[in-house]
Parts: C-alpha cells; sequence; structure tokens
C-alpha cells in the first residue's frame, strides 16, 4: 500500500454513508480481522492529512471488547497481526498519529 508500507499500524476504517462510528467500527474490524468486537467509550480524536491520496481525514479512537472469532486476515489490508500490550505497541509502532493514541490509551487503562 502507498501509505506506510510495511509498518506496524492498528485498524482503521472508514464511516459508510448512514453508519454510526460504532457501526463502522464493529463493520471495519470484521471485515480486516474477522474478529466480533463490542464499543466501549472513545478516548482519543485525530485528524491528519495524508500526502499519497491528498486527503484529510479525521478519526475517532474507541475501547473496544472482544466478543468472539478467530483472526483471518483480509490480505489485502493486512500482511500480519500481533497482539500487543501499549507498552509493546510503542516500541513497534513509528507513526506519530498512531503512537499518540496508544499514549492515551494506556493512560485511560492506568
Amino acid at each position: 500500500r502507498p501509505h506506510a508500507p510495511g509498518q506496524w499500524e492498528i485498524l482503521t476504517g472508514h464511516v459508510d454513508q448512514g453508519e454510526t462510528f460504532e457501526e463502522a467500527l464493529k463493520r471495519e474490524v470484521k471485515e480486516e480481522v474477522d474478529l466480533d468486537v463490542g464499543t466501549g467509550e472513545p478516548f482519543n480524536t485525530f485528524h491528519f492529512f495524508s500526502d499519497h491520496d491528498k486527503v484529510e481525514h479525521q478519526g475517532v479512537s474507541f475501547v473496544c471488547h472482544y466478543k468472539g472469532g478467530e483472526v483471518h486476515l483480509d490480505k489485502t489490508e493486512q500482511i500480519d497481526f500481533k497482539w500487543a500490550t501499549p507498552e509493546e505497541a510503542m516500541k513497534l509502532i513509528t507513526d506519530k498519529s498512531i503512537l499518540a493514541s496508544v499514549e492515551k490509551i494506556q493512560k485511560h487503562l492506568k
């Protein structure tokens, strides 16, 4: 992919017309990794401009709760996955906006 090839990231997605953030989150997680999740409260909002597609993005990060399923990757979206604590994720991720979300969830969980 043109954006951050080969780098670790967290699941992301978009909201379809008529969807709530929570509905989009559940759909995207199901599509990308085949897991069923419940949504908790949002803990971060973010904004960035993507150089590769010249698009402005706004997002909301949510606490999620595992409900069921086993990870099956959509190979058009990911090449690998790893369960990581926030501390482990801070060592893997290089994207500053993702790191900001990881830092906020780390504080939220304490």
